[in-house]
């Protein structure tokens, strides 16, 4: 089942038959080398949490635009770049710059805020 938007979107484009595949049979995006971050979080979490991430990006100096969010199942393990690992239902892989946080947790205590930033500060100065 799509969403209201996403139908309009596919009208638009003159697409007015549309069959969803079984999720299994998606194959994850192939990264691109020029996403500054991969933030890695469920669709439905990261509606809920919008705000909040949209602010920790933009706390990063980053553009919403320039980043990459996608499930944990379709995380392009080939990626070298910055990860923020934000599903705490998935464990999260071996990655050189991985940051990672509960969106639950950012949302209602400063304390998980403050580690959050504590492994962003930690991370920046040691890989410069």
């Amino acid at each position: 089942m799509i969403d209201k938007q996403a139908r309009q979107y596919l009208q638009e484009m003159g697409i007015d038959v549309w069959m969803p595949r079984q999720s299994s049979l998606r194959r994850p995006l192939q990264a691109k080398p020029s996403w500054p971050l991969v933030l890695v979080i469920d669709e439905a979490v990261l509606k809920q949490h919008f705000a909040l991430f949209k602010g920790i990006v933009a706390a990063m100096q980053l553009d919403w635009a320039d980043i990459h969010h996608c499930p944990a199942a379709h995380f392009p393990e080939d990626f070298h770049g910055w990860v923020l690992w934000a599903d705490p239902t998935q464990n999260a892989p071996e990655h050189a710059r991985l940051l990672v946080c509960d969106p639950q947790l950012l949302a209602s205590d400063r304390s998980a805020k403050k580690a959050l930033w504590q492994q962003i500060c930690t991370q920046i100065l040691t890989s410069s």
